[in-house]
């Protein structure tokens, strides 16, 4: 992938598994925090009851677990990004002109954080537009609990990306998109059955689907593929 310092190096691959190391024990610090609100939180996508009422019973103990789970996604996927460029061989730090592979790392990192929180303050920005904040609170909490999942997900597949033989690292990652592909289409079906309950027009949710869900899908996919 990139000249100079190949991603294979040891001491690369020992900085990666640290942090995947960290990220377990940050994972481990969440659940004994509380382990029936880390129960609840994973549940929660699955069961709108479950999920609205733990949007109500919002507390130190439930913001705390969310946080320590969002950190842990955010530095999974980033980790998840960077080796899939490696192993499709895109060859990002000659074009930056970057020489040192964990700050490019940290500006994947940087890069997701500052995208999901701008999606974050645009869910939150387009309930208040249209008067739909608690519907869309409900919306935000789901997609951010799957992202958690997500989180959880990838920490074994980043070690198989790491250390399995390179000819199978690929079908890794499409059974990742293939995963992240379902859990897209689950986001918004539980998106158009809150929606529904709250009798919100279809051609608003449609409106909101095209604007918001598919286009912004559609630019990221027509990049991927530009560069892998």
């Amino acid at each position: 992938m990139f000249e100079g310092n190949p991603i294979h190096s040891t001491y690369l691959y020992d900085y990666l598994l640290i942090i995947i190391v960290a990220c377990t024990f940050i994972v481990l610090r969440a659940f004994y925090l509380n382990p029936k609100v880390f129960s609840r939180i994973l549940h929660s996508p699955f069961n709108l009851n479950e999920s609205k009422k733990l949007l109500h019973d919002t507390n130190i103990i439930i913001s705390r677990t969310s946080f320590f789970l969002n950190i842990v996604f955010v530095i999974s996927f980033s980790i998840f990004c960077y080796l899939t460029l490696s192993v499709f061989e895109v060859d990002l730090l000659t074009d930056m002109n970057i020489s040192n592979h964990m700050v490019f790392l940290a500006m994947i990192f940087g890069v997701l954080l500052l995208f999901y929180l701008s999606r974050h303050m645009l869910y939150t920005l387009v309930g208040y537009v249209s008067n739909h904040i608690s519907l869309q609170h409900h919306y935000i909490q789901i997609w951010m609990n799957l992202n958690k999942w997500f989180g959880l997900i990838l920490l074994p597949m980043l070690l198989a990306l790491m250390y399995f033989p390179d000819h199978i690292k690929p079908y890794i990652i499409y059974i990742f998109a293939v995963v992240f592909g379902f859990q897209f289409v689950f986001k918004l079906i539980q998106g158009f059955k809150i929606s529904a309950g709250k009798r919100v027009s279809l051609l608003v949710i449609f409106l909101y689907l095209c604007t918001l869900e598919l286009l912004p899908v559609s630019v990221v996919i027509k990049y991927m593929t530009g560069i892998i």
